[in-house]
């Protein structure tokens, strides 16, 4: 869609037609911009932006606006003191909170720097009117606890697990934060509702019940299949097999087998297994083309695969509400990287006030900006053909040397003809 919008932009901007009079506004561009952030976080622009992170519930967003203090963005509430942070969120454990702060350290802040010149001029940091001026933008990312220096081994207090002394914060493979809370303790990953019920693959061997299911013979067709369920320690499921076999006494375990005509379990394992093969080409085609460019995952518990962070770099009269430069896509922001912009100055003589905006594709309302201010002056008319004098003097001199030695040597063949 913002693609879209680029070409609608271009096509009012140089070639003017009745059918598009005026080019898309910022309100325009901005409005498609939140609606991918609503698709990712899988929430309504209205909402607030505090519930993008875990457990915290729509009756708990009493606590963040009152007579006190008005919480209304994940940065707001980083910044504050761990005491009254953590009061703030009284109502989820412990347990819980560190999950909260370590997806605020996974939520970025980007600094946004600016250089402007002209690439083409002697003066490359002066702007004539009519030139082309390059803007070279700089983003530094960090996180939110970096920023402001939290300490992560007194979030609980004294004698309580520190975010430092367990293992880092893992996101898997659906976006869920995986958290060892105590020594010896495995952390819960709170799965989406689409995992809960995937069959597990087979082939791995593990201690527990284990279900099999014995076929009879051909001339058994009469019969009912039998199931045995007993405990068993852990070994290859190859010898498992091998033994049940030998009981059997030439019996054959046919566990894809179902009854009624459907799939079994042999065929959905291909499937799953051509489907994996298949986006795992996808994925490698996106990364040759440069799409899929790896930056820092986000906390997308919604999404249906891992997003990584992308962002729309353009510059916006905000006045006016026009675009300026269009919005290019920027991937691959890991800690800092720089792009250029490029626009072609006013013809006459101002002074430009401009905002070069940064604005993520996941995160809900999240937007960087920093002002922008050219000053335009006036174009240096060159008068005169002085500065190329001493060019054309060299040319003029080696035409005439040229003519003389043509001349000389026509004379010296007139001479031994006669």
């Amino acid at each position: 869609m913002i693609n879209i919008l680029n070409q609608v932009w271009i096509y009012a901007r140089y070639r003017p037609s009745p059918q598009v009079s005026t080019p898309p506004s910022q309100d325009v561009y901005e409005s498609v911009m939140r609606m991918s952030q609503m698709v990712v976080q899988q929430t309504w622009d209205r909402e607030s932006v505090v519930l993008q992170l875990p457990h915290i519930q729509t009756d708990m967003l009493r606590h963040f606006r009152t007579r006190r203090r008005n919480i209304t963005t994940v940065e707001e509430f980083v910044a504050m003191k761990n005491a009254d942070r953590r009061s703030l969120v009284r109502a989820i454990s412990d347990e819980d909170y560190l999950d909260v702060m370590a997806v605020c350290s996974s939520f970025p802040h980007v600094t946004i720097s600016t250089e402007t010149q002209v690439m083409d001029d002697d003066d490359r940091h002066k702007v004539t009117a009519g030139s082309m001026v390059t803007v070279t933008v700089t983003l530094e990312r960090v996180g939110l606890l970096e920023k402001y220096k939290v300490d992560q081994e007194s979030l609980l207090g004294s004698g309580t697990v520190s975010l430092e002394e367990e293992d880092d914060p893992v996101i898997n493979h659906n976006n869920t934060v995986v958290e060892n809370v105590g020594a010896g303790e495995k952390g819960k990953s709170q799965r989406p509702s689409w995992e809960k019920n995937k069959k597990k693959k087979k082939g791995k061997g593990g201690g527990g019940k284990v279900v099999r299911r014995r076929v009879g013979k051909k001339g058994r067709e009469g019969k009912e299949k039998e199931e045995t369920e007993h405990e068993e320690p852990e070994e290859p499921m190859e010898e498992k097999s091998g033994s049940v076999s030998e009981e059997e006494g030439g019996e054959r375990e046919s566990e894809g087998e179902v009854e009624g005509g459907g799939k079994g379990e042999d065929e959905e394992e291909e499937e799953w297994q051509s489907l994996q093969e298949t986006m795992k080409i996808q994925q490698q085609k996106k990364k040759e083309l440069g799409v899929n460019k790896e930056s820092h995952p986000v906390h997308a518990p919604f999404f249906p695969e891992v997003k990584q962070e992308g962002w729309w770099l353009y510059i916006a009269d905000k006045r006016r509400k026009e675009i300026v430069v269009l919005p290019q896509r920027v991937q691959g922001l890991k800690s800092e990287l720089t792009q250029d912009l490029q626009f072609q100055a006013p013809e006459k003589p101002c002074v430009l006030r401009y905002t070069v905006i940064l604005t993520s594709d996941s995160y809900l309302n999240l937007q960087f900006s920093t002002e922008l201010k050219i000053d335009v002056s006036q174009r240096v008319e060159v008068k005169g053909r002085s500065q190329w004098a001493e060019l054309e003097q060299e040319e003029e001199e080696e035409e005439a040397f040229e003519e003389t030695e043509s001349e000389g040597d026509f004379s010296d063949l007139s001479d031994s003809d006669s």
